[in-house]
């Protein structure tokens, strides 16, 4: 793959008509290094587009780091659980689930913030559901006890399963976090979206 120098990056974005180049910026600005970043706000500056783009960029490339993204950390963990509206303390849990249809199978693996009391009471669930569902296709004869074993094993490595969906759930959602807060709506916001396309979309 052929590595661009940020100036020929730059001759790009000048190719893009505008809207191009506005649809470019509001999905890709996450994924750029931070010397295109500033290519690309310079060329939208100089045709004088939406300023307010020029701030959802911003927002979106400044990164949560040290303290500040340790004290986001902590108030992720310290709302209350989006199932059960009870405990706090969440942790992130990954869950597989098979089915089988006889002649072909599905496989979903999902992630999900929940308190530990509704975390492991889903992981058993879903475990079960695999035990009882996941057999009945060549595929899913020889899928589903990996699958039961590997989610059996993962109760040893909940904290390290946990802290990588954290990160994840964080550096997915900086823009949004930049621009609506970090107050307990915006956070239970973001989990209960997380959660329910990790769960109902994949």
């Amino acid at each position: 793959m052929p590595v661009y120098t940020p100036e020929e990056i730059a001759e790009t974005y000048k190719r893009m008509d505008d809207n191009e180049l506005i649809k470019f910026a509001s999905t890709q600005a996450r994924t750029l290094r931070k010397d295109i970043v500033i290519h690309l706000k310079k060329e939208i500056a100089s045709r004088g587009l939406d300023t307010s783009l020029l701030s959802w960029i911003d927002s979106e490339v400044q990164d949560y780091v040290g303290l500040e993204r340790d004290s986001l950390l902590g108030k992720i963990k310290g709302v209350r659980c989006p199932n059960c509206n009870i405990h706090s303390d969440l942790r992130g849990y990954e869950f597989n689930r098979v089915t089988s249809y006889v002649i072909s199978y599905s496989q979903k693996r999902y992630t999900k913030i929940l308190c530990d009391s509704c975390g492991k009471k889903e992981k058993w669930s879903t475990i079960g559901s695999n035990f009882l569902v996941g057999w009945w296709s060549k595929s899913g004869f020889f899928m589903t006890p990996f699958l039961i074993i590997k989610d059996l094993c993962n109760f040893l490595f909940i904290q390290k399963i946990s802290s990588k969906i954290f990160e994840e759930l964080i550096d997915a959602n900086t823009g949004y976090f930049r621009r609506n807060g970090i107050d307990n709506g915006s956070i239970i916001e973001v989990i209960n979206t997380h959660n329910f396309i990790k769960s109902e979309r994949n």
